[in-house]
């Protein structure tokens, strides 16, 4: 029964509450980050990959959908073979680590493989990412509670994916669209902490 006076896990004091806080942030830090150089991405490609045009941007953006697609399902497979949830700690670090690195190398990129390559690996840690994610947030939420916490996660991810895309644009606008780039994976890279510093909340899980 809905208790009014009850405080959603979310804002406990407790283990559960750190780590409802900290993945939330960690999906910001990713796909706010994603979203802080989407707003310019099709600019950085024609301005400075050599021969970049809005064709090309359809084709990197297809190579990202697709292999994160084709990797989404063995992604899956390899977290369910491993028991517990430590598996999905690791993929989720990992992924914030080498995502931030590719992008932070994609903002030296001057050729349209450089793009192709680094799109392509994207797509398959993007698939890693969420499959982890999803599989540490959602199954930790308490039963009763599963709605109210999602829809705090929500209001605080489309807050901060709101703000990134601002930011992006008034970032590339004034400092350069490369330089997006760079600051995204840096803040990508840095989220891949998060899941690492309450590891400890699923190694008893």
């Amino acid at each position: 029964m809905f208790n009014p006076l009850h405080r959603n896990d979310f804002y406990q004091k407790s283990e559960r509450g750190r780590m409802l806080r900290a993945m939330t942030i960690n999906d910001i830090t990713y796909w706010g980050s994603f979203s802080f150089i989407s707003v310019i991405f099709a600019l950085f490609v024609i301005e400075y990959i050599e021969g970049g045009s809005a064709t090309h941007v359809g084709l990197a953006m297809m190579i990202y959908s697709v292999i994160s697609a084709g990797f989404s399902i063995p992604a899956g497979r390899f977290f369910d073979t491993h028991k517990g949830y430590l598996d999905e700690v690791w993929g989720l670090a990992l992924s914030g680590f080498l995502t931030g690195l590719i992008y932070i190398a994609m903002s030296f990129a001057s050729q349209l493989w450089h793009l192709y390559v680094a799109m392509g690996m994207l797509g398959i840690l993007a698939s890693i990412n969420m499959s982890s994610w999803r599989i540490l947030f959602y199954n930790n939420i308490r039963k009763r509670e599963y709605g109210e916490t999602i829809g705090i996660y929500q209001t605080l991810f489309s807050i901060g994916e709101g703000g990134a895309m601002a930011l992006g644009g008034f970032f590339g606008e004034t400092f350069g669209f490369d330089a997006v780039i760079f600051w995204g994976g840096i803040a990508i890279f840095v989220g891949g902490f998060l899941p690492l510093l309450i590891r400890s909340y699923f190694s008893k899980r």
